[in-house]
């Protein structure tokens, strides 16, 4: 027997499933066998006595067969159980682990979101002291307008900077998060191998041990001595592969390192996260108060394009009606209400012909005036109150991303460390390197106990059944 490695085992096992989302788990000859049809109720039924399972569906004739079989044959079944066992302990950390990579991976990406609500919150910062420097000509929000410009750009400054740095990080550790990822998919696909295993072989083992202790006891006495030899070689073969598959799965349940590396290995940087969420929503907050910010200076900059406007009574009249009186609307945009009185009253002047002029003179120019500045200065008070020219922009501590960049450190090398060599079913052994375990021979072993199939139900299963002995 070659030398038998644990660690070289250990390291392997872990990619017990073939690569791709497809793979046929091992162990397949027997689990993905379908049953045979239930044979349709036109002949009569066999005797009780006749079928290995005997009498009645709570205790078959095959598993009082086992218990009372030859000391290799309880032993395989009881060492069989115990592999069962050991090895559901071991898929259930398997998926612990997964599942702890996975929800690790996933915390890696509050980095990710913390960079883009800065690069969101960069560009409102931009936005916002666009919105502010046209609102500077507004003269109810001039001096509001600058203060929030001055504030903007030293909260801008500070926000690339972040932004910058926190690229850098991410740069780091968006490769650590897809290597967690990749490591997560990997142990996917070996719990669902050792799954397919432990239900598909395992678990059946004790059917075809049965079925051999029925067979032997329906033979003759002349044949049994052989045949019992044969069948207790055969189990004592396959009890020491599953006894030692059993202790080196009991090896990687209790001192699973480096194959199964602690949870700390995986997640370095819990507490340092912890800060890192609490700064998120403290950038999350920022970027908030920045769109509603730039929501309302937006707001405030449609009076820019707003007109206001007035009417005035002239003379028109008809033949018919020579005292009818019209009204002639005026509209005039914000921007040359604000320029003052004269720019407003050259700007009617400019829109009206000549007559209408004369008779808006006659009427009073000033008036109306006055009525466009008092229009225009009510609609922007009301939006300049809407806006929140005073909302704090200051942008949070960064300490805890030096604290978090130092925890990391290793981390990506230490995850590249990890090599799952290529297991296939197909190999000798699986591939596993350093490992003289015939694994496959637990479930070929299934066709010399039991060479008429699995089913106890199935009359006349042993005929014909010698074990190679004539």
């Amino acid at each position: 027997m070659r030398s038998f490695s644990v660690a070289a085992f250990a390291a392997a096992f872990i990619i017990f499933a073939q690569a791709g989302a497809g793979a046929k788990p091992p162990f397949s000859q027997v689990h993905n066998k379908p049953a045979p049809a239930a044979a349709e109720d036109t002949a009569a039924a066999p005797a009780d006595d006749a079928l290995l399972g005997g009498k009645g569906p709570v205790t078959p004739q095959y598993l009082l067969d086992l218990q009372t079989a030859s000391e290799p044959l309880r032993k395989l079944d009881a060492d069989s159980r115990t592999l069962y066992k050991d090895q559901a302990a071991l898929i259930a950390r398997v998926e612990t682990v997964k599942d702890f990579l996975d929800t690790s991976a996933s915390r890696l990406g509050l980095l990710e979101t913390i960079d883009a609500d800065l690069k969101a919150t960069e560009a409102g910062l931009k936005a916002i002291d666009t919105a502010a420097e046209a609102a500077e000509a507004i003269p109810q929000a001039r001096e509001k307008a600058k203060k929030v410009r001055a504030s903007v750009a030293v909260t801008l400054k500070d926000v690339t900077a972040a932004r910058k740095r926190l690229d850098a990080v991410v740069l780091k550790t968006k490769p650590v998060r897809e290597k967690m990822e990749n490591a997560a998919e990997k142990l996917g696909k070996v719990r669902l191998a050792l799954w397919g295993v432990n239900e598909g072989v395992v678990n059946k083992m004790p059917f075809p041990l049965g079925i051999a202790a029925g067979c032997l006891n329906k033979m003759t006495p002349e044949k049994r001595p052989c045949a019992q030899n044969s069948v207790d070689s055969k189990a004592g073969t396959v009890d020491s592969i599953v006894t030692e598959y059993d202790r080196v799965v009991k090896i990687l349940i209790y001192t699973p390192e480096p194959w199964l590396p602690s949870m700390k290995f995986f997640d370095p940087f819990s507490a340092e996260l912890a800060e890192l969420e609490k700064l998120r929503e403290e950038v999350d907050a920022l970027l908030g108060r920045v769109e509603k910010l730039e929501g309302e200076l937006h707001g405030l900059l449609k009076v820019l394009n707003m007109k206001f406007g007035f009417s005035f009574p002239y003379p028109n009249p008809t033949w018919t009606n020579p005292a009818r009186i019209s009204h002639y609307h005026v509209k005039i945009g914000f921007r040359k209400i604000v320029q003052g009185a004269n720019a407003i009253e050259k700007e009617i002047e400019h829109i009206l012909s000549g007559f209408l002029w004369k008779v808006l003179k006659r009427v009073g120019v000033g008036k109306y005036v006055d009525d466009l500045k008092d229009q225009a200065e009510r609609e922007a008070n009301r939006l300049v109150r809407a806006v929140h020219f005073d909302i704090d922009l200051g942008l949070p501590d960064f300490g805890p991303l030096d604290a978090f960049d130092a925890s990391i450190t290793g981390l990506p090398a230490a995850l590249d460390a990890l090599k799952f060599p290529v297991v296939d079913t197909s190999l000798p052994d699986f591939g596993l390197p350093g490992v003289s375990l015939p694994l496959p021979d637990i479930e070929l072993s299934f066709g010399f106990f039991s060479p008429k199939g699995l089913l106890p139900s199935v009359p006349n299963l042993c005929d014909g059944v010698s074990y190679g002995c004539n």
